[in-house]
């Protein structure tokens, strides 16, 4: 009777370490989830600044997102090259006023791992016009 107890009590152990460890996976998952939607979501915001500039130029810029001015619970540096999309239309002559945006995020994580974030799009700007 004691040893189907104890065997009962080992079964009971297993089953409960299974479980906090399956939990203890889906809250590591869930926050990199929150992590990758606020860094997502500050990448579109710094695409949308960029649209609702005057004018649309060439270039490329760098600012760092603290957590004091952001919701990130680290620090993102965020780069926005724009250049010239050099694309033909059917007749083969170049398209004018076309842009490639890139929009390029670094952090840095707990364990001190740089993870890299890529947001690439083209723009037309006289499509924005209406919107500045």
């Amino acid at each position: 009777m004691l040893l189907e107890a104890l065997v009962a009590l080992a079964i009971f152990a297993i089953a409960v370490l299974g479980l906090a460890k399956a939990l203890d996976m889906a809250v590591q998952n869930a926050t990199e989830v929150r992590l990758a939607a606020a860094i997502t979501r500050e990448m579109e915001n710094a695409l949308e600044e960029m649209l609702h500039q005057p004018m649309m130029e060439p270039g490329e810029w760098t600012v760092e997102r603290t957590p004091e001015d952001s919701l990130l619970p680290m620090p993102l540096v965020i780069t926005t090259r724009i250049a010239e999309a050099e694309f033909e239309n059917e007749d083969g002559e170049p398209l004018e006023g076309l842009y490639e945006v890139e929009i390029i995020g670094v952090s840095v994580d707990r364990r001190q791992h740089e993870q890299k974030w890529e947001l690439r799009t083209l723009c037309y700007p006289p499509l924005y016009a209406g919107a500045r």
